[in-house]
C-alpha cells in the first residue's frame, strides 16, 4: 500500500491506522524528518521499530525518551 502524505485531504496516520486495523505498523522507516516524525511515531505498534534515516524535510525536533 502506498500513501501519498503530501496530497491535499490525506490524513496518512488515519489512512496507516484503518489500513492495520487500528493495530499500527511492526516497522517504520521515516526518511523525510520533520514533516512525518511525529506520526511516524504514532503509527508504530507498541514495541514496533521505528527508524529515522534522513531529514529531508529538516531535522526532527528532540523529545523525550522517557
Amino acid at each position: 500500500m502506498v500513501i501519498d502524505y503530501k496530497k491535499d485531504g490525506v490524513n496518512w496516520v488515519e489512512e496507516v491506522m484503518k489500513a492495520t486495523d487500528g493495530q499500527g505498523c511492526e516497522a517504520v522507516f521515516d526518511g523525510v524528518g520533520k514533516d512525518t516524525f511525529d506520526g511516524s511515531l504514532e503509527v508504530t505498534k507498541r514495541k514496533g521499530t521505528f527508524v529515522s534515516f534522513g531529514n529531508a524535510s529538516g531535522a526532527a525536533p528532540p523529545f523525550s525518551i522517557a
